[in-house]
């Protein structure tokens, strides 16, 4: 997969609790996965709702999601993550 539908949330490296969907995709190409990230949610959510927080590009958490549209799943994941 060289692209993905992505969420992502302003952060200082502590996600906050509301997350915003991004217009475009993100090129993990041309990021670099943060395995930190991915192992503060637990596997089965990650499984579960299909997201995973990979990195902080610009300040921001990117959260690859399955949908990026599912508030739901965007508040889990930033609970997790949090």
């Amino acid at each position: 997969m060289n692209a993905a539908d992505a969420t992502r949330v302003d952060t200082d490296e502590t996600p906050p609790a509301a997350m915003t969907t991004l217009p475009e995709t993100i090129d993990f190409r041309d990021v670099r996965i943060d395995p930190a990230w991915a192992a503060k949610v637990p596997p089965s959510l990650a499984m579960r709702r299909l997201a995973l927080p990979v990195c902080v590009v610009g300040g921001e958490l990117v959260v690859a999601m399955a949908d990026p549209a599912d508030a739901a799943t965007a508040e889990a994941v930033s609970r997790a993550a949090g």
